[in-house]
């Protein structure tokens, strides 16, 4: 009997939880993170650069994608305990960008890996109050940022076959953020989506989510902003990935190292791949290529060390729960871009370079 789709993706996220609940058996041992400073993260960057020069003397497409997570001292926004810092340092797919390389400073615990997410761990020696800053840089191969002309009839016939369960589960299979029980929904993404191409399709849902309203803390009911037709931009993301599974077009939400496109839609589209367009600037029309990307949502299968399932960007740390419940979060980050005016604790950033630039 064939395997259900997903089952390999389950699979390995148990695995990943498995080594996570290691990870924060053994975080404690050796203090990392507290002697980082700017200094020395760019003496460490340009290493690394140097080298990757050395080793790629073809360069054209080849990008570093830095990340940085930083948790301050200041009381008393610190959260202490001990545990472990995963933040995701870029994604490997088929038809949009392949990871060739990735080190970190201080020295990360584990990579850890699904068939496209690579994500960083490394201590959280929280005990006392100490600032600690953590760097993940990947080696990306991205071409540049490109503007598409769509092809009079586009189509989806060419996505890979092994891509296509992780590509188009929809709500009723992920119950994501609760849409499998929206009863207004599928109504909305028929009136919303219009008829076929897909690309087409996807356009008129980024328009339909433009309206946007402020985010309430705690609240992530999508389908109440259905109703009313107001979102919040990462609702607004999200509300159009699964609108378009709905319909069974292939769809992501991605984040991208550049602080300001962090909410992409992507779908397939034969003869180029993975294109992509930003869910708050949809008169940009659909890209490829540009800064490279760092995650992409929805998954099969959950991993509960990441920021919202990987629909944000952001890394943070995480602990083995005390009452038995697997891994719960201990402190989060917010997206610096995207920070408040009021101070904040925790960090994680995120910028790109090009290889033939950083090449003395």
């Amino acid at each position: 009997m064939a395997a259900r789709p997903g089952r390999s993706w389950m699979a390995l996220r148990a695995f990943q939880g498995a080594a996570l609940v290691l990870l924060l058996v053994l975080a404690g041992s050796v203090p990392t993170g507290t002697g980082n400073t700017d200094e020395r993260l760019e003496a460490f960057l340009r290493r690394t650069t140097d080298k990757w020069c050395a080793d790629h003397p073809r360069r054209e497409n080849l990008q570093a994608v830095v990340v940085d997570v930083r948790f301050r001292a200041e009381p008393p926004l610190f959260t202490q305990g001990e545990g472990t810092v995963v933040a995701p340092v870029a994604i490997d797919l088929p038809g949009a960008q392949r990871v060739l390389d990735v080190v970190s400073e201080p020295a990360h615990l584990r990579k850890l890996t699904t068939p496209a997410l690579t994500a960083l761990a490394w201590e959280y020696g929280g005990r006392v109050h100490r600032s600690m800053q953590f760097r993940g840089v990947a080696l990306v191969e991205r071409p540049p940022l490109a503007q598409v002309a769509l092809p009079p009839a586009p189509t989806f016939s060419d996505l890979p076959a092994d891509l296509r369960p992780e590509a188009s589960a929809r709500a009723a299979d992920l119950e994501e953020h609760g849409l499998h029980k929206c009863a207004a929904f599928p109504g909305w993404v028929a009136k919303s989506a219009g008829p076929p191409p897909h690309t087409a399709q996807i356009l008129r849902l980024v328009q339909a989510v433009g309206i946007r309203t402020e985010d309430q803390k705690g609240s992530e009911d999508l389908c109440a902003d259905i109703r009313t037709g107001r979102f919040t931009a990462h609702r607004a993301q999200v509300a159009v990935v699964m609108a378009a599974r709905e319909l069974g077009i292939p769809s992501y939400g991605f984040a991208s190292s550049s602080g300001g496109k962090i909410y992409l839609v992507g779908t397939w589209v034969d003869g180029m791949g993975w294109i992509l367009m930003d869910v708050e600037r949809p008169g940009e029309g659909w890209f490829t290529g540009g800064p490279p990307l760092l995650t992409m949502a929805p998954l099969l299968g959950g991993f509960s060390a990441s920021a919202h399932d990987f629909w944000s960007p952001e890394g943070g740390a995480y602990a083995d729960s005390q009452w038995g419940q697997g891994i719960s979060s201990i402190s989060g980050t917010v997206w610096r871009a995207r920070a408040p005016l009021v101070p904040v604790s925790d960090t994680t950033e995120a910028w790109a370079l090009r290889l033939s630039e950083a090449c003395r």
